[in-house]
């Protein structure tokens, strides 16, 4: 809709008295005042929004917000309030950080920050024990936190399009991850640890410095391998021992 900002009136909902619940007081109908519900779901995805009041407090019922696809350069410290949050998503704004509230949104299980301009993540993220999807692909992320690895019921990560190096040791202990890219990126080499991943299905690794093909000898139930446009010079028979469940590899 093009919004440059959120009317007031949306903040308010759960607060001020509907128009029709005034009407039928008025006319002695005080019974239907129940059927006013507080919001769940807000969205405001792909308008002009350049800022988020901390007036979002108000709605403290929310489970789902999406404000994907804005302006937006900052989030307000007040989202802690949202306690009941189980998706948010704020892909493809101007996001360079993120407010220490966020962190505390522990019954969030879907976080999507694509798109934005984030250099680091806290080590507070890793309180977000109940995530099951977190997306931090194209951003500017060098590195990324050992906390992460608190994240026990993570299925899908996604590191694409970011400016890492190396991976941390304990991201294999994240049990039940099924999905992991880390293609575009400068990886020059998977921590042998990453083998006892045993839930990982796909991995992703396209486009990075490695020179070998990771050992991943736990992951049995490993079914796509990308590792194109690296430097891989050999390819040994260990590499892909116990890969019986192999669908695709791409070398």
């Amino acid at each position: 809709m093009y919004l440059g900002s959120v009317p007031q009136s949306v903040w308010r909902l759960n607060i001020d008295t509907p128009q029709e619940a005034q009407q039928n007081l008025s006319f002695g109908a005080a019974d239907r005042w129940w059927e006013q519900t507080d919001l769940t779901k807000l969205l405001l995805s792909s308008n002009k929004l350049q800022s988020f009041s901390e007036d979002v407090k108000l709605l403290p019922s929310l489970v789902v917000l999406d404000i994907h696809d804005n302006q937006l350069s900052s989030l307000p410290d007040s989202i802690r309030d949202l306690e009941q949050l189980q998706k948010l998503i704020l892909s493809h704004n101007k996001l360079t950080q993120l407010p220490s509230g966020l962190w505390r949104l522990t019954n969030l299980r879907c976080l999507h920050l694509q798109q934005n301009l984030i250099e680091q993540i806290p080590q507070d993220s890793g309180q977000l024990v109940n995530l099951d999807d977190l997306d931090l692909s194209n951003n500017h992320l060098m590195d990324i936190p050992e906390s992460l690895a608190n994240l026990k019921n993570l299925v899908t990560l996604n590191l694409s399009c970011n400016k890492l190096k190396s991976l941390p040791p304990a991201i294999s202990e994240m049990k039940n991850l099924r999905m992991l890219d880390c293609s575009r990126n400068q990886i020059g080499s998977i921590p042998p640890v990453l083998a006892q991943m045993e839930s990982l299905e796909q991995l992703y690794l396209r486009h990075n410095k490695l020179r070998f093909l990771p050992e991943l000898h736990c992951c049995e139930t490993l079914k796509e391998l990308r590792c194109g446009n690296n430097q891989i010079e050999v390819l040994e028979a260990d590499h892909l021992k116990h890969r019986s469940a192999l669908s695709f590899l791409e070398l």
